[in-house]
């Protein structure tokens, strides 16, 4: 149902505010480019976290799915793990083509990224 726009994933996790922060900046980029540019969300919370309530009280709307941390130290989170998260914020740019295009370590490059893929 996104073919032929620009996504952009972002991985965050109430736990890690600099995640959040990301959001709104996405949604100003989304604006500028309506039915051209939709944000996917990836949350990483453990069980615990109050994701819901987050969610219900963001000014972002945004569909996001969750992919549960463990709540041990050292525990992995396998699909954070298997789209090679290191750090958040963490950005995934997903292009037209259904493919990845780019990774915004920072969200701070996300607007010139989807600039330009949208210019080509």
């Amino acid at each position: 149902s996104y073919a032929g726009r620009v996504v952009l994933m972002p991985f965050w996790a109430i736990a890690f505010p600099e995640s959040l922060a990301v959001l709104q900046p996405l949604d100003e980029i989304r604006s500028s480019h309506p039915g051209k540019v939709e944000i996917l969300g990836v949350n990483l919370d453990g069980a615990d976290a109050p994701v819901d309530k987050f969610m219900a009280q963001s000014p972002v709307r945004f569909r996001s799915f969750k992919s549960e941390s463990g709540s041990g130290a050292g525990s992995v989170n396998e699909l954070a793990s298997r789209f090679g998260v290191v750090s958040m914020p963490f950005v995934l740019v997903i292009g037209t083509d259904g493919n990845v295009a780019a990774v915004d370590f920072t969200g701070q490059n996300a607007k010139s990224i989807v600039d330009e893929l949208l210019a080509e």
